[in-house]
């Protein structure tokens, strides 16, 4: 029998402890891939072992869009990861969260339409891309108008979580707020939009005539805009998109008198595309006119780039019927009594409102594509 050195007695004991540690990391992993049940919600072993992301309480683009958009730009981060792996190393079932984090929905008390279909549409892209859901934790203890509002925008759908809202129209969802389950598709689709049409119709038929059919021509033209600008082949995203694709909802506020729709995309951005659209020397020369800034020169101006999209009457393409088309997205609004026109892309924000100057900003985090954005007050 070998005698025992002090240090072969040392490394004995280092190699029992390691041995230990393995068996009981493997007992773990098994009951992590245990702990997420079928209807999408993680269990408390899950729960304890994971470290939660926490989204800002108040989930709102008009109230804390710096936030929110930070928040989401960290989530971008952290499961491209996933989405980065080859193909032949996704198994089925949930992604191993067990080193990793989940989000906590419990932490949101307020989210409004707009930031909700931003977020069903990362869930939705990863979903698409992986072929696997994201799940989440505990969805029976957030807050119900939280809740409800995911519910009725077909976002517990994605996470294969039980649902409880009885009909799948949305429109009893909450007793102030009527929403469409989100519709995503690809490209231009006339079809879509007339269904989407009739569906607004459904969920408010206050509007004169003319302002369902301008909102189906704008989401004609925002449909347009994605399948021709969005997502050019010469440039090389941070986040793996959907070609062509984007989402969109719309939701009425029985307590605000106020109509909201909302059509997303993951594209290259407006003041993305706007320079490579041959027109950098009309956008410098209308930036140094209005703002009596250099674009180029003076700090993100994306703000600036989108009021210039605005004015400008030219196509991108020389194509007829392939322009930017944003001034005709103005139409809905300055056509109701009360509206406001708001989009966000990148860094950028415009904000049209019905008989006022319209407000440029720019911002510190970037949507993460572009947001059209109307709302439209009795």
């Amino acid at each position: 029998m070998k005698k025992l050195t002090p240090r072969y007695k040392d490394w004995l004991i280092l190699r029992a402890e390691n041995q230990q540690k393995r068996k009981k990391r493997i007992a773990q992993n098994k009951a992590i891939k245990k702990g997420f049940n079928q209807k999408g919600d993680v269990s408390k072993i899950t729960k304890a072992r994971a470290v939660p992301i926490l989204p800002p309480a108040n989930f709102c683009l008009d109230d804390n869009l710096e936030e929110v958009s930070s928040f989401l730009a960290g989530f971008r981060r952290k499961f491209q990861s996933y989405t980065d792996r080859p193909k032949r190393n996704l198994q089925k079932g949930p992604p191993r969260f067990n080193r990793s984090t989940y989000t906590d929905f419990c932490n949101i008390k307020y989210i409004s339409p707009a930031a909700a279909l931003i977020l069903a549409a990362e869930y939705d892209r990863f979903r698409r891309l992986n072929d696997i859901p994201l799940h989440t934790v505990d969805s029976s203890n957030w807050n119900p108008y939280v809740r409800a509002l995911l519910e009725g925008l077909g976002f517990l759908k994605l996470l294969n979580v039980d649902e409880n809202i009885g009909e799948d129209n949305g429109y009893e969802v909450n007793p102030e707020l009527n929403i469409l389950p989100f519709i995503s598709g690809l490209k231009t689709n006339a079809g879509i939009a007339g269904d989407f049409q009739d569906k607004v119709k459904g969920l408010f038929n206050g509007l004169p005539e003319i302002a369902y059919m301008q909102l189906y021509e704008s989401v004609i033209e925002a449909m347009n805009n994605v399948t021709h600008h969005a997502y050019p082949e010469w440039h090389k995203f941070k986040y793996t998109p959907i070609k062509d694709r984007w989402w969109m909802t719309g939701a009425y506020d029985r307590k605000e008198k106020a109509l909201n729709i909302v059509f997303y995309d993951q594209g290259v951005s407006i003041p993305g595309h706007l320079p490579k659209s041959g027109y950098r020397e009309a956008i410098s020369s209308y930036i140094l006119k209005t703002f009596n800034l250099v674009f180029g020169r003076d700090s993100v101006l994306d703000g600036q780039q989108i009021a210039a999209a605005m004015e400008f009457k030219r196509t991108s393409t020389n194509v007829d019927g392939r322009g930017l088309g944003l001034a005709q997205m103005c139409e809905l609004v300055d056509n109701s009594r009360d509206g406001r026109l708001r989009i966000l892309s990148r860094h950028g924000e415009y904000i049209h409102t019905k008989g006022q100057k319209p407000i440029v900003n720019n911002h510190s985090n970037s949507i993460g594509g572009t947001l059209i954005q109307w709302d439209i007050w009795q």
